[in-house]
């Protein structure tokens, strides 16, 4: 192709990796099919591949700087996940998972009519397209159920896997689309988006308001940042630079708060290393967490602190939720022997 196409795909393929990390595994394919197919390869002797690859590093170069400088937790967090797939789900669990949901698009197919039968193709696709398609369409994903029967996956891993489905189908399938596939297609594809969206949010409202079932969308995310400002305000009127706490409330309390502070998860440094000991005693910090009682690991943090506990209220069904903040302002008498105990990230 043209200098056009190979900037587009470095620039897709930059960008893709923001969107999903997974991504790298369809590049991976691709790159290996870059390197073995004798047409693909021969574009390498012209200047517009390595343009391409050119943009996709300068689009990619932040990300790959972010990832390092936070030691690489997104992809520690992956295997993390991974080996609690292990332990408590069935070895075909991966590949369960993405049956079912792929049973869903041969449904739409069939709906379509684009599995019946019907005459040979006038003029098939051709070989070497119908490889590459299969390749870089089915390829990722099978290798992803392979490796999940040994290193376990989330479902989450399938998420980038299917994104040329639909080109293979139409690759296979296209000499049968005409108008009333197509608007047999397009009313599934309504239907889907309108259904599963709806199912998706009246199975969340029901749990959180009639089941009384906590979830993560149950929480009250606004009115727990307004407290938080409140709470932190009304103790010093400087900006509330960090919220620290709990995994689950503290990015909450600071989800939607206007000062967009930092969070510093269980005050742990590996997991925020975005978080100094010298921004600490510059700012001071507001601390979160669920109930009344302190953590443990917080007691040395909040000393004689006032406390503030809040109810919450976040169903319809279920009591409210508590949930306690201290702040803990730049000049607090205990801020410099907490931050002296904590630990630096091992990065």
């Amino acid at each position: 192709g043209g200098p056009g196409w190979w900037l587009a795909l470095g620039l897709v393929s930059g960008v893709g990796l923001y969107a999903k990390l997974s991504t790298g595994l369809l590049l991976l394919f691709g790159a290996i099919w870059l390197l073995s197919d004798t047409r693909a390869r021969s574009r390498l002797a012209t200047p517009w591949p390595w343009l391409g690859l050119a943009v996709f590093g300068a689009v990619a170069a932040p990300l790959a700087a972010e990832l390092c400088r936070v030691d690489f937790l997104p992809l520690t967090y992956a295997a993390w996940r991974d080996q609690w797939v292990v332990a408590h789900r069935s070895r075909f669990y991966y590949i369960g998972v993405q049956m079912a949901g792929l049973c869903g698009f041969l449904l739409v197919l069939a709906i379509s009519g684009l599995l019946r039968r019907s005459p040979a193709p006038q003029k098939p696709v051709g070989r070497g397209t119908l490889v590459y398609l299969l390749w870089m369409g089915v390829g990722p994903a099978i290798l992803v159920m392979v490796a999940s029967l040994f290193t376990g996956a989330g479902e989450a891993w399938g998420a980038p896997m299917y994104n040329l489905a639909g080109v293979v189908a139409l690759a296979l399938l296209g000499h049968r689309l005409g108008a009333i596939e197509m608007r047999k297609l397009a009313i599934c594809a309504l239907i889907s988006i309108v259904g599963i969206s709806g199912a998706y949010a009246g199975i969340r409202w029901t749990k959180c308001n009639l089941r009384g079932r906590m979830d993560a969308v149950c929480w009250p995310a606004q009115k727990i940042s307004d407290e938080a400002e409140a709470v932190w305000h009304a103790a010093t009127p400087d900006r509330l630079d960090i919220v620290g706490g709990h995994a689950l409330i503290a990015p909450l309390a600071g989800l939607n708060a206007y000062d967009k502070p930092s969070i510093f998860t269980e005050l742990n440094m590996q997991y925020a290393p975005w978080i100094t000991k010298e921004r600490l005693r510059e700012h001071g910090i507001l601390l979160v967490w669920p109930g009344r009682d302190v953590p443990s690991y917080l007691q040395a943090w909040v000393g004689d602190i006032p406390i503030k506990t809040v109810l919450f209220d976040w169903s319809l069904k279920a009591p409210p939720v508590a949930i306690s903040f201290a702040a803990i302002p730049p000049g607090a008498r205990q801020l410099p022997g907490a931050i002296d105990g904590l630990a630096r990230p091992s990065n």
